[in-house]
């Protein structure tokens, strides 16, 4: 499953540290919440923005990595410590298919919250055509897995198709979106 939805694989299995260990303005990949760490003082009036991150059963994300980002758009540097190790408590509930769901959807939620717009030329609520066939297709196949399980690839591509975009045409048509 995790080489077929990279977001299980880097968020949950087995992230691989970029080459530059360096961080800097402009980076595109940061430390997530449980893996970073930081100076207070540094911080100055930086908060983490309370519409981000999770918040009792929605897992919204992003809060640690805007925070991050401002950080190194501030003018502060870092570094990714290879060696660091980090004890973090996985809940077995989730580790299951429901979970997972969950994740996904409101991984959707957090694109869209952070006012992330997906390409497309035809939109309908402002939401590319292409996902709301993405969505439909992602439940058929699911709807008929006897076809697709043997393909574990597709089947799953599926799977992430029909969360990650229910839960970004979700935010995107209650009109939630935020700055990065």
């Amino acid at each position: 499953m995790a080489e077929s939805i990279s977001m299980v694989k880097d968020g949950f299995c087995a992230r691989a540290l970029p080459s530059n260990r360096r961080m800097h303005a402009g980076l595109r990949e940061f430390p997530y919440g449980a893996n970073f760490a930081f100076n207070k003082r540094l911080a100055g009036e930086l908060r983490f923005d309370p519409d981000l991150g999770p918040n009792g059963s929605d897992r919204i994300l992003g809060d640690d990595t805007v925070f991050m980002k401002s950080l190194l758009d501030g003018g502060y540097e870092g570094e990714w410590v290879e060696d660091a190790s980090v004890q973090h408590y996985v809940d077995p509930e989730r580790l299951t298919h429901k979970s997972l769901r969950k994740a996904l959807f409101d991984s959707g939620r957090t694109y869209a919250r952070r006012g992330h717009l997906l390409e497309g030329r035809f939109r309908l609520w402002g939401i590319p055509l292409w996902v709301f066939r993405s969505v439909l297709e992602g439940f058929f196949h699911l709807c008929f897995p006897v076809v697709w399980m043997w393909n574990r690839k597709r089947y799953y591509q599926a799977f992430f198709d029909l969360w990650m975009y229910s839960g970004y045409m979700r935010e995107r048509m209650l009109g939630r979106k935020h700055a990065t």
